[in-house]
């Protein structure tokens, strides 16, 4: 139905009186007659709800046939075509990153995000970004924890970049995140945060693109009481860090030390759709000291639970300032030492010993590197929706994984 007048659009701001606790708490000093009279008087003359009512009813309508089959292809055809060109966007993006990563060097002609405002002489406000952005660079996001040996991308991939913009205005950003922990930003923009305050490699984007396959994650941590305060309050940053990677698909659960592996391997069990299945199973085992469990009852649970689900299950052992012999043989799930024998079949995990407490958040949080497998470069991931961080309301962002 089309109107034969356009409609008013009205933007209605809601006022809330009053919360749920005081309305729970106080319910006794409520006039519910005064109540609905203020409600009222809200709607009539704060609201206009009579007048936009009377609007309505002033309107004359058309009623005129439609045909839904052409509409919906119709539909069909412009949404096709809005990611054919973002498709085109990252893949030629992806293109200028392999180039660059060719000629990589050891040294950058882009700046730190965070000190865009000391370096950048263009640095105007663009409604498409809604703030100051310097359209002529890119700008650098370099984790605490990245390699020493960092590699840049030269000169070429920001003015491909650049080009990009101009091409398509409708992009946003538009970003690079390596594997060494840095982030390649365009155009340029000034970072509130602090400078080594972002990591790509902990972001849903980069560990969806690196694993597209939905994972079940168990997290077990040592409650035990050799578990200092301090000790215990890395573990936990380092779990809301694992937590913060994943993505809609994934499933995950906490645990403590206790039956540890029982305890895992009932909640896998619980999801587990069957052997058809490609979701990732992991298990995250973290400790400071060695289980004191038996061992040979340790890896006899581990070979029978992870055999009820076709030895889908992977294991990443971490240990905290100790480096033991039997956290190697649960993350490999070997033990052969112990009179237990090896599955076949059975995919080795990964131990990692830390023996500084500062990185167990990065090398907890890169566990995916083990099972990664994601070889169809061809193909770009679409992340779900989510809040851009700089102001732009709710945007997807398309990835390419680039590999080796």
């Amino acid at each position: 139905m089309h109107g034969s007048s356009s409609l008013r659009v009205l933007k209605i701001l809601v006022v809330l009186f009053c919360s749920f606790t005081w309305l729970c708490y106080g319910a006794d000093l409520l006039d519910a007659t005064k109540f609905s009279q203020t409600l009222s008087k809200l709607a009539t003359e704060g609201l206009g709800v009579a007048d936009l009512q009377q609007e309505f009813d002033q309107l004359q309508f058309n009623e005129e046939p439609v045909n839904g089959t052409e509409i919906i292809l119709s539909l069909t055809a412009n949404i096709t075509n809005k990611f054919k060109e973002r498709f085109n966007v990252v893949r030629q993006l992806k293109q200028a990153v392999e180039d660059a990563y060719s000629r990589s060097q050891s040294y950058s002609r882009q700046w730190q995000c965070c000190r865009t405002q000391d370096f950048s002489y263009n640095l105007e406000y663009d409604s498409r970004f809604r703030q100051k952005v310097d359209v002529t660079k890119a700008c650098l996001k370099t984790s605490g924890s990245a390699r020493s040996n960092l590699r840049y991308l030269d000169d070429s991939f920001v003015k491909t970049m650049e080009q990009m913009l101009n091409d398509f205005p409708f992009i946003k950003w538009q970003y690079f995140g390596s594997e060494e922990g840095m982030l390649t930003v365009f155009p340029a923009f000034e970072d509130k945060a602090t400078c080594p305050g972002y990591d790509p490699r902990y972001r849903p984007w980069y560990v969806e693109t690196a694993t597209p396959e939905p994972k079940d994650v168990v997290l077990v941590i040592d409650t035990s009481g050799s578990m200092s305060t301090t000790l215990m309050n890395v573990a936990k940053e380092a779990a809301n860090t694992v937590l913060s990677t994943m993505n809609p698909r994934d499933r995950v659960r906490v645990t403590n030390y206790a039956n540890a592996f029982n305890a895992a391997f009932r909640l896998l069990k619980k999801s587990y759709p069957g052997q058809g299945s490609t979701r990732n199973m992991v298990i995250i085992f973290l400790t400071d000291g060695t289980p004191s469990d038996d061992k040979t009852n340790i890896m006899q649970t581990i070979k029978d639970r992870n055999a009820e689900l076709h030895n889908k299950v992977i294991i990443m052992t971490y240990g905290i300032l100790v480096n033991k012999n039997i956290l190697l043989d649960i993350a490999n799930q070997d033990g052969t030492s112990y009179g237990v024998s090896m599955s076949p079949g059975v995919t080795p995990g990964k131990f990692t010993s830390v023996s500084d407490t500062d990185n167990l958040r990065n090398a907890m949080a890169t566990y995916y590197d083990s099972f990664s497998k994601n070889t169809e470069s061809n193909n770009p991931i679409i992340s779900v929706p989510y809040i851009d961080a700089a102001g732009l309301g709710k945007l997807k962002t398309f990835v390419y994984f680039l590999g080796n």
